[in-house]
């Protein structure tokens, strides 16, 4: 992030991230389809801004939706018996993983994942939940 924000003003432009890019492929038009991309999957408000925390947020969810073993490692480690995690350990990661995270959205999150209401979070419930980050804190 900070490669790309030059000025240190804690954001990052389409332009910034168009120069970035020209320098790592050598092609400009390259880059700018790259910036594009970018915009398209981090600048959550639109604002014409990445800002570092969308830049961590849209990272993190690019590494999560990536890697099933990364899903499953958080999984078990989250779990005391390696079948399911229950409710207030998940709410103390989640709020321990994203600061700015409201108890509201927490209360979403995990009515979202815990269909059965049983008060555990199951390997199926946590992996589906992880793969649809984007739609947890919304309410039903």
């Amino acid at each position: 992030f900070k490669q790309m924000d030059k000025e240190g003003l804690g954001y990052i432009t389409k332009p910034q991230l168009v120069i970035f890019f020209t320098k790592k492929l050598g092609d400009k038009d390259a880059a700018f389809k790259k910036a594009e991309q970018f915009f398209k999957m981090m600048d959550d408000d639109g604002d014409g801004k990445i800002t570092f925390h969308e830049f961590k947020r849209a990272k993190t969810q690019e590494v999560v939706h990536s890697s099933k073993n990364i899903i499953k490692d958080t999984f078990l480690a989250l779990s005391k018996n390696k079948k399911s995690v229950d409710v207030d350990t998940f709410k103390d990661w989640i709020k321990d993983t994203d600061k700015n995270v409201t108890g509201k959205q927490v209360d979403n999150i995990i009515k979202n994942i815990d269909e059965n209401g049983d008060g555990f979070i199951d390997f199926q419930e946590f992996e589906t939940a992880m793969k649809s980050a984007d739609d947890l804190t919304q309410s039903n």
